[in-house]
């Protein structure tokens, strides 16, 4: 089975293979204005493999806010957070470098602004990346080893000076860049 059956996207700016364009004399020229307009469209990735009615709702408020997304993992058997990772990877492969990606969950979230506004308040974070946090993990503040999918960022804390307000952990729900 092909792994692009589980790949749902909903991106004007996609580029198709460049074997569909291997004889084609403007290729070029076309596929260098899609990679310049992906850079100033952020795209939302996001895995779901069992889509319910949260992560549905999800999918129409990014429609409605007119946001690019690409919904991976539909009917793929859970292979656990390593291989929701590896499909994130895979998918990401596929789009221009420069191109800003918010990776999120599909299940407890949904889209409030458009992508245009969402582009201006992350230019102002002035980083290259963003990863949300939390101060629990596994209901708990003061973990010191790695429990489950939550593990302790202590050494990072000791080399890295952020405000953090007490979010600690890093919540792999939400990370853009």
């Amino acid at each position: 089975v092909s792994q692009s059956r589980y790949f749902e996207r909903m991106d004007p700016y996609a580029l198709p293979t460049m074997d569909a364009f291997r004889d084609c004399m403007d290729c070029a020229a076309w596929r260098e204005r899609m990679l310049a307009a992906q850079c100033n469209t952020p795209i939302v990735l996001t895995y779901e493999n069992a889509s319910n009615e949260s992560s549905e709702y999800y999918f129409k408020t990014l429609k409605k806010h007119n946001w690019a997304y690409m919904h991976v993992g539909n009917g793929m058997k859970w292979a656990g957070w390593r291989g929701r990772a590896a499909t994130y990877l895979t998918a990401l492969q596929t789009m221009h470098p420069e191109r800003v990606v918010v990776v999120t969950d599909a299940r407890d979230v949904f889209c409030l602004r458009d992508s245009r506004a969402f582009l201006d308040a992350f230019a102002t974070m002035k980083a290259d990346m963003v990863v949300s946090t939390e101060i629990f993990c596994h209901g708990r503040v003061d973990i010191t080893e790695p429990l489950g999918n939550c593990v302790p960022l202590t050494e990072y804390w000791k080399h890295h000076t952020a405000p953090t307000n007490g979010k600690v952990y890093v919540n792999a729900g939400l990370i853009c860049g």
